[in-house]
């Protein structure tokens, strides 16, 4: 329960009760990491029921899917999408990268990447908005919150740190785990079952998706920075949700 409350004191907003944060408890807070992707995704669920009943239009709605998970988490993830945009922009080497993602300020290259990536994902819900959220895409799409926490928290420990010190791992730790990763996998096994069963089709093509980027992902990670860091792991999570609604959004055509 303490590395639940950890968790959700450092990636959401919700208020939460004081506890003390031992190594233990911060070690395997990570773990309870999709717990955050659940909530936004029973809060996105009870605002698309909402707007069904209160008939808001689908580009209204949109902007408020799209809000939500950025209210619960103060946004959090969109500073690190916005580092890192402007340390790969740069096209310097690993140190000088590393240091732009130390830097507070943003610059004209992430604000750009950021505005691209709220257009694309207001493109993707209004495609599958004005298709109906039909169970075979409304618990795919619900579920992409917590299957990309649990594929951040996997490559958290699985992945080298980038650096010694540093927000991801003092929550991680800098050796990988086997109790942590081992719990992760189970979550991400029970995930994808559920996502094949509620579709098969678009369950496949979202795991498909979300595989190869993994891929892209850890290249690019160890190519360009050494290894993650948590700003890494914000663009991660933000670029991995984007990959999901697209995935989900090709399926709708391909069907």
């Amino acid at each position: 329960m303490r590395a639940i409350i950890i968790m959700f004191s450092t990636y959401s907003r919700i208020p939460m009760p004081q506890v003390r944060w031992d190594d233990k408890s911060r070690g395997y807070a990570i773990c309870a990491f999709p717990l955050v992707g659940v909530v936004i995704s029973l809060l996105c669920l009870g605002l698309v029921r909402l707007a069904a009943m209160l008939k808001i239009p689908d580009t209204a709605l949109a902007c408020l899917l799209i809000s939500l998970p950025v209210i619960v988490t103060g946004g959090i993830h969109l500073d690190g999408l916005i580092d890192t945009s402007d340390a790969r922009s740069s096209y310097a080497d690993r140190e000088k990268k590393l240091e732009i993602l130390k830097d507070p300020h943003a610059g004209a290259f992430g604000i750009i990447r950021l505005a691209l990536y709220l257009l694309l994902a207001l493109a993707a819900l209004e495609i599958l908005l004005s298709r109906g959220m039909s169970r075979r895409t409304l618990i795919p799409a619900l579920l992409i919150p917590v299957f990309s926490r649990i594929c951040s928290g996997l490559m958290a420990q699985l992945l080298p740190k980038a650096r010694r010190t540093g927000m991801l791992s003092d929550m991680v730790g800098r050796k990988t785990e086997r109790g942590k990763v081992l719990l992760l996998a189970v979550q991400l096994v029970v995930c994808a079952a559920v996502l094949l069963a509620s579709d098969l089709m678009t369950g496949g093509i979202l795991l498909a998706a979300e595989a190869v980027f993994i891929i892209y992902y850890r290249h690019m990670a160890l190519a360009e920075f050494g290894g993650v860091t948590g700003d890494l792991a914000g663009w991660y999570l933000c670029m991995a949700e984007l990959a999901g609604l697209w995935a989900i959004a090709v399926a709708g055509w391909i069907r």
